[in-house]
């Protein structure tokens, strides 16, 4: 399934609409198929990503990249499953986007997405990261071809592995 042009792509969350038109206009690009490929947004944006060996309950973190200004770089938990550093990378580059201001020396997520920050930035967070797997563009034309037949639950696992999320994300 691909989207022909971005201008009917809409998203759910509050925090897109903090977002300057711009970058947001570079997320859309990438929002044309599934699965988004957020690695390729973070590069848009000079945020690196790495895999690292990260404690057990450390699911990623965003920080400054020393000595280069405005700079930063997630680092995600190579320890834990592709859809899981996925949502990781989205949720990590969710607070470049909406909280830059606040990330100072860096942002530390445990696997319940909780860090030094309030509850109420992670889910804000979580929230965007969401919207950046799973735009509503492409849920809307995957349920196109909805089958009623099928179990709820078979389309759940069907749509978890088109948008390469876990059960639980798109849940």
């Amino acid at each position: 399934i691909q989207m022909s042009d971005t201008s009917g792509i809409r998203q759910w969350c509050k925090e897109w609409y903090t977002i300057p038109v711009e970058r947001r206009q570079i997320i859309q690009r990438h929002q044309m198929t599934a699965p988004v490929k957020i690695s390729a947004i973070c590069a848009e944006f000079d945020v690196s990503i790495k895999l690292a060996p990260l404690p057990a309950r450390i699911s990623g973190e965003i920080r400054p990249v020393p000595g280069q200004s405005g700079k930063f770089e997630i680092k995600i938990n190579r320890f834990e499953s592709a859809n899981r550093q996925r949502f990781t990378a989205a949720h990590e580059l969710a607070h470049y986007l909406v909280h830059e201001d606040q990330i100072g020396s860096g942002i530390v997520d445990s696997v319940l997405y909780r860090s030094n920050r309030s509850n109420f930035i992670e889910a804000q967070a979580n929230r965007l990261a969401a919207d950046l797997l799973m735009p509503v563009n492409l849920l809307e034309l995957y349920l196109e071809n909805f089958q009623p037949n099928m179990a709820i639950e078979a389309h759940v696992l069907n749509m978890a592995e088109y948008f390469s999320v876990s059960e639980m994300a798109l849940r």
